[in-house]
C-alpha cells in the first residue's frame, strides 16, 4: 500500500494482554520506497536514524483498551 505525501495513514492495532509487545511499528511505502517508520515504545528498530522519517518515535506504548 502506498501512502502519499500530504495523506494520513490509519492502524488499529490489537495488544494482546497475554503477550504484550515491547514496541509497536508500522512501516509503509510513500511510491519511492519503504523508507517510513512510525513506532511506539522501546526503539527496538535496526534501520534508520533516530527522529528521521525513517525511525520515528511516536510516544509510549498504547495501553491496554486503548
Amino acid at each position: 500500500m502506498a501512502v502519499g505525501a500530504g495523506k494520513e495513514l490509519f492502524a488499529y492495532v490489537y495488544l494482546d494482554p497475554a503477550a504484550l509487545p515491547r514496541q509497536l511499528m508500522l512501516q509503509w511505502r510513500d511510491g519511492s520506497g519503504w523508507e517510513h517508520r512510525a513506532y511506539w515504545g522501546e526503539d527496538l528498530i535496526a534501520w534508520g536514524t533516530p527522529g528521521t522519517a525513517p525511525r520515528r518515535y511516536m510516544g509510549p506504548r498504547p495501553t491496554l483498551g486503548q
